[in-house]
């Protein structure tokens, strides 16, 4: 995944994606909401003393991941509250301290998904970040390379150059004091 893409998925403080206007992306948003509407219609059929409301962390942390955080911090209240109003209309069933508790369980584990899915975005938008950083550290440390080995190769031929001028001037210097 690009950097740029992954940027998407950072806290509200950060740059956002534009609003949603393309057909695709309404498209996501319509799916996401039908979700949840899915998950509060099971709730409502459902009696008290089952937890439901766990189905809602996969579609929060769906909207995390394709809408960004803004979209899912707003989907997940918008859970949290068919979560209570879920514990209020569903049909009678166990009694309902354990459908209090189910359902705290339920809004405690989405909140936690939820969170720590927009840490592992922030995390993994700056592990690529480090990547790219890296890679051109890396990049960087083959030129200067290149450019010392260059330098070195020219400094040989130098060496040669001037070792064969000493060698030929020794020579000339000892056959004019032969003579």
């Amino acid at each position: 995944m690009t950097q740029s893409t992954l940027q998407s998925h950072i806290d509200s403080t950060e740059t956002e994606r534009p609003s949603p206007t393309t057909r695709s992306a309404l498209v996501t948003s319509f799916l996401l909401y039908t979700a949840v509407g899915g998950v509060f219609l099971l709730d409502t059929l459902t009696p008290l003393g089952f937890s439901v409301s766990m189905f809602y962390v996969p579609v929060c942390l769906a909207s995390l991941w394709l809408k960004g955080w803004r979209f899912a911090f707003i989907m997940g209240w918008l859970c949290s509250g068919l979560t209570i109003v879920g514990l209020l209309v569903s049909p009678p069933g166990s009694p309902a301290i354990w459908s209090v508790a189910n359902r705290s369980i339920g809004f405690a584990a989405l909140w936690f998904a939820l969170w720590g899915g927009k840490i592992f975005a922030q995390r993994t938008v700056e592990l690529e970040r480090t990547k790219v950083s890296l890679q051109q550290g890396i990049e960087q440390c083959k030129q200067a390379e290149q450019a010392l080995l260059t330098i070195k190769e020219e400094l040989e031929s130098r060496v040669a150059w001037r070792t064969a001028q000493l060698q030929t001037a020794l020579v000339s210097s000892a056959i004019s004091m032969s003579t």
